[in-house]
């Protein structure tokens, strides 16, 4: 069974957010945050910090399992990083950042093997909207992630590069395919224009044979009826098929 009291801890933290601090004081020269200041919201991460890492095994289970969704978030968070982390060694840093009528503050949090940070998240009424603990990266982890993006960008440039200098490369060929258009088009037209002049003088010809074969015609009527080739007309001639 749950620790009674952790369980009270927990969810006054959750919903009250700061009613359980034993002050709210500011001076006027002191930046307020709905009545509290930078140093009240630091004492709450660290507050809610110790309640998250002093669950058992047992009390985390049972927190993701039925606990609200912002407590089941920040339960699971802390799950995913504690074994990982080593010792506590301190609190770190804090940091307060205001945006568009959110308030968010950043807790880093000492560990003799990865640090991590407790992030929440406040509306402008200070009700919580999120808890998360995340693990900050080294500072060759950093320098290794950011080399690898370098690398990413750089290839993909290079990448880009290449594939339009191939592209670019096509271009000459596509100079040759119209050169070789451009010269099959010449070829067929002086075909076309060589062949012209005979397909005219075989039809000229025909003419001339249907003309003399008329005249020998009406000639040979005109001897058979003793009459003039004026008193007749030839209207078509039909050839007879050789076969």
């Amino acid at each position: 069974m749950l620790n009674m009291k952790k369980i009270i801890t927990i969810l006054c933290l959750f919903t009250l957010v700061f009613s359980t601090l034993l002050y709210t004081s500011a001076n006027s020269e002191t930046k307020s945050y709905n009545g509290y200041t930078a140093e009240d919201l630091k004492s709450n991460s660290e507050s809610l910090y110790t309640s998250l890492s002093s669950f058992t095994e047992e009390e985390i289970e049972q927190y993701i399992k039925s606990a609200d969704t912002i407590t089941s978030q920040a339960v699971q968070s802390w799950a995913d990083v504690k074994d990982e982390i080593g010792e506590f060694v301190a609190f770190g840093d804090f940091a307060v950042e205001e945006s568009e009528n959110v308030i968010t503050t950043k807790l880093l949090i000492d560990y003799t093997q990865k640090d991590i940070t407790l992030t929440v998240v406040f509306d402008e009424n200070l009700t919580v909207l999120s808890i998360l603990m995340e693990k900050e990266n080294s500072l060759i982890e950093k320098m290794s992630k950011a080399g690898l993006n370098t690398l990413m960008g750089m290839g993909t440039v290079f990448a880009i590069l290449i594939f339009i200098t191939f592209l670019i490369s096509l271009f000459k060929y596509i100079r040759i395919w119209e050169e070789r258009g451009k010269s099959k088009n010449e070829n067929l037209k002086i075909e076309v224009e060589k062949t012209q002049p005979a397909v005219k003088e075989e039809v000229l010809n025909e003419e001339v044979d249907d003309l003399e074969l008329v005249a020998v015609i009406a000639a040979a009527i005109a001897s058979a009826t003793n009459t003039s080739v004026d008193g007749f007309v030839v209207r078509s001639i039909k050839r007879r098929d050789k076969k």
